[in-house]
């Protein structure tokens, strides 16, 4: 999450500074320097307005903009690129800038990295499986595909349950059939459960069937049971939610064989903490983080938010949702101020701007002020599933009961 926030401030920076039919680019390179670690070197260009050389010195300073002039045309406050560098010198990386004034910029930034044994051993002791992955969110199958890819399994997915339908078909037709097939309850036209009597009509019992779901397993479990559904998980899912599934060395010999379905659930609620002003908005995102499995907390304008942020341990909120215009202090300054707090949660906790206008610019500023991503009002539903499951898992402390 925090290589993701620095390439999109930088990136930002980049296209903001950079006059309409400019170009900017991104390069990646991968350097391995032992058998442990690896170097990611991200070098992003612009041919954009540029720096003055006296400039660049300050460039990382918190509150720094090269004049007055540009700082009225292109707006912004100068935390930017100093919430950037704080980022980077807490992963123990380098972040350095050239630039001329008039011929844009170039900003390189190293970042070390370990290799984890754990994950390679993790897919060493899986059996390679064929899963298939059914939702009507793509963002949610390709999340669910590079957690499964990990884990070692050839991975697929549908957008729907016709389409799975027909993909489950071809590999049967092909000799080559999906040992596990991860499935949305909750679709339009054809819904989990229609396609998951379907798919036992064609396979009957050699495929597994998993019910990927947001919503409270409790009322859909007889149906399902009735229908040949072998197990369910709960969104926002994780590597360790399909690893302790496909962990079982007899699974395959074992998945045809009946058995009670088996639930693996966050029995504890995550805590977020949503800043809105209006009442109505904010009882209508309670009440769908609240059907997601989360508890939030309200407050009513942006300074509450910074407080509430900081008066609580690190841990205490696994997100923020922000809204954007509110009283006394708006989304964006609150952001900005949270993300410029002296605690390493204050750059690693997610904050997700809540806004009304859904313009590119909009998007732009939020990025800009230190969010993660946007999520316009009236609220999707499965939109805020989708961030829910990006970035609801990311903070690794829990707090303290």
């Amino acid at each position: 999450m925090r290589v993701n926030q620095v390439f999109i401030n930088v990136i930002a920076n980049a296209v903001k500074f950079t006059p309409r039919g400019g170009k900017v680019t991104m390069k990646l390179s991968e350097k391995q320097t032992s058998p442990e670690h690896i170097h990611l070197r991200c070098v992003i260009s612009d041919n954009g307005i540029g720096m003055k050389k006296d400039f660049l010195s300050r460039a990382f300073l918190p509150f720094e903009q090269e004049t007055a002039e540009i700082a009225q045309h292109f707006g912004g406050t100068g935390l930017g690129l100093a919430i950037t560098h704080n980022l980077v010198n807490l992963m123990g990386g380098s972040i350095n800038v050239q630039s001329e004034e008039g011929k844009g910029s170039t900003f390189t930034i190293d970042l070390p990295f370990g290799i984890s044994k754990d994950s390679a051993k993790h897919s060493e002791s899986l059996l390679e499986l064929r899963a298939l992955v059914i939702d009507d969110d793509k963002d949610t199958c390709e999340h669910a595909c590079v957690l499964l890819d990990q884990l070692g399994q050839k991975t697929e997915y549908a957008l729907s349950g016709k389409e799975g339908i027909e993909k489950i078909k071809q590999a049967m037709q092909d000799n080559d059939p999906f040992d596990i097939c991860f499935l949305d309850w909750k679709m339009p036209e054809m819904d989990g459960e229609a396609t998951a009597r379907e798919i036992r009509k064609i396979v009957g019992p050699e495929t597994l069937i998993i019910i990927i779901s947001a919503y409270d397993w409790s009322p859909i479990e007889g149906r399902a049971k009735e229908i040949g559904v072998n197990g369910f998980i709960a969104k926002p899912f994780f590597s360790s939610s399909f690893y302790n599934w496909l962990s079982d060395p007899s699974i395959k010999e074992n998945k045809g064989r009946d058995k009670d379905i088996v639930v693996q659930e966050n029995t504890k609620k995550k805590r977020v903490l949503l800043a809105e002003d209006n009442e109505f908005n904010a009882e209508v995102a309670q009440d769908f983080l609240d059907m997601a499995g989360y508890t939030a907390e309200v407050v009513g304008d942006g300074a509450q938010a910074v407080k509430a942020f900081e008066t609580h341990e690190p841990g205490y909120y696994s997100m923020i949702f922000m809204d954007i215009q509110m009283p006394v202090m708006n989304g964006l300054e609150a952001a900005q101020m949270i993300r410029a707090l002296l605690r390493e949660d204050a750059h690693t906790i997610p904050i997700v701007a809540m806004t009304a206008n859904a313009f590119s610019e909009d998007v732009s500023k939020s990025l800009n002020a230190g969010m993660n991503d946007h999520i316009s009002k009236p609220i999707d539903l499965k939109k805020l599933h989708a961030v829910l499951g990006k970035y609801g898992g990311r903070n690794e402390k829990t707090a303290k009961e």
